[in-house]
């Protein structure tokens, strides 16, 4: 299928309206990346891109754009991997708060 459709081919079987998807992408310029932001906003879902350098394309697709603001991949990583952590954490917290006996 190619590796420009890698993630819009997985979000035909799971993406619902309503749903979000996090779009992580250093450039915002990933043709894959692109393609699935494209395929989730015609399936309704919301997305937040995840983004460095000046968010490229896909500043203009998403509902919310955090953008790190650097041009130095290796900074743009570690600060989407922090991001990472903290949504984690978050969900994590919310997901004990519902489901206490799953976590």
């Amino acid at each position: 299928m190619g590796y420009e459709n890698v993630f819009s081919e997985q979000l035909q079987n799971l993406i619902r309206p309503g749903d979000l998807l996090l779009a992580v992408s250093a450039s915002g310029n990933s043709p894959n990346v692109l393609k699935a932001i494209r395929y989730a906003r015609s399936r309704s879902a919301e997305v937040v891109g995840i983004l460095g350098f000046d968010g490229g394309q896909a500043a203009e697709l998403v509902d919310l754009a955090i953008i790190v603001p650097s041009n130095d991949y290796g900074v743009v990583e570690d600060i989407h991997l922090i991001i990472n952590h903290i949504l984690v954490e978050y969900f994590r917290e919310k997901l004990a708060e519902a489901q206490p006996w799953v976590v």
